[in-house]
């Protein structure tokens, strides 16, 4: 895709399996983050990109997939303009204006990520 092409794009429960090997994919530890910097390449000035990992204690589960914390998606995006965050918590309750910092200790919770470039 071309530089600033894209004025929608998503990003829902991938990312965090990419570069692991799992589906046949090249094992590589930076594929997930070299994936980050893709979408915000491509991402046009004024789009959006809704983005979904899990989030909490950062770490791997073997061969399963990454969980992120919300401030390495933060480091990672921080070239875009953080529009909205929300949450589905360890409990399974939907938090729509969640506070990042609500999920930091999180075993494994979901966060959406709004950003605009």
């Amino acid at each position: 895709f071309k530089d600033n092409s894209a004025e929608s794009m998503s990003s829902l429960h991938a990312v965090e399996h990419f570069g692991l090997g799992r589906y046949g994919d090249t094992v590589d530890p930076e594929g997930c983050f070299k994936t980050m910097r893709e979408l915000c390449r491509v991402l046009k000035p004024g789009g959006h990109l809704y983005f979904s990992v899990p989030i909490g204690r950062e770490r791997l589960q073997f061969n399963a997939q990454r969980i992120f914390s919300p401030l390495t998606i933060l480091d990672n995006f921080n070239s875009l303009e953080l529009l909205s965050f929300s949450a589905v918590n360890d409990s399974g309750r939907f938090d729509p204006d969640a506070a990042l910092e609500n999920y930091y200790d999180s075993k494994c919770s979901c966060g959406l990520f709004e950003f605009t470039k």
